[in-house]
């Protein structure tokens, strides 16, 4: 699925910014001066078809009036995957709707980027994180009041997952994004985690262990994606 964020790429600098409504919005001529991507970073499984962000076209960060029927292309430049159709042009809200992005069978983050004729800034790029489902990159066990392992770093594009030993109830409390939580018992012997982009994900079971000034304590654990 894709996150719920607005990148804004201006000339300068980048912003986070919103979209407008379903209303009819003033055109511009021209050059775009800015141009808004919608919703990067979508997930899904290698080999599968997500959705590829919505691309907005304005002509100046002033006025941000629309540019209508405006080139646009989308090209792969990692993974191996594609995007069809790879060209498009603005409708009268400077959208471009549509295309959709199979990703390739490369686990991991994959890029496209987005050429705006006639834009003079760096190119957008998209990201999209293609993983395995199947196995887990590691598979946490618990022991006692100990998760085993409690460390571990594994590759982007993987994900991770805990089982239940017994006999005694435990859970996973992930402290950071995604904030899954699971129980790990005999009735849910098991779960595994939303797919992770990279970054230090911690955890701790709310049973034998705490948060204590944001950091998990007792039976904790962390996972390190690279």
């Amino acid at each position: 699925m894709l996150r719920a964020c607005v990148v804004a790429l201006w000339l300068t600098e980048l912003e986070l910014t919103g979209c407008g409504g379903e209303g009819t919005n003033p055109t511009a001529s021209g050059p775009p001066g800015v141009v808004f991507v919608q919703g990067d970073s979508g997930s899904g499984p290698v080999g599968t078809t997500i959705p590829v962000p919505l691309v907005i076209l304005a002509n100046n960060a002033q006025s941000l009036i629309s540019v209508a029927d405006w080139p646009v292309t989308f090209a792969v430049t990692s993974g191996g995957g594609i995007i069809s159709p790879a060209t498009g042009r603005s409708n009268h809200q400077g959208n471009v709707l549509g295309p959709m992005w199979t990703l390739g069978p490369t686990p991991g983050i994959q890029t496209a980027i987005v050429g705006v004729n006639g834009y003079s800034g760096p190119a957008p790029v998209l990201h999209a994180l293609a993983y395995v489902t199947s196995p887990p990159g590691v598979t946490i066990g618990e022991k006692g009041t100990t998760f085993v392992p409690d460390s571990v770093e594994i590759s982007v594009g993987t994900l991770f997952a805990f089982t239940w030993n017994g006999p005694a109830n435990h859970n996973v409390m992930m402290v950071n994004p995604p904030f899954f939580n699971c129980p790990l018992d005999a009735t849910d012997p098991g779960c595994t985690s939303p797919p992770p982009w990279p970054g230090v994900y911690r955890y701790y079971c709310t049973i034998h262990g705490a948060l204590v000034n944001g950091k998990p304590t007792g039976m904790a654990g962390v996972v390190v994606v690279k």
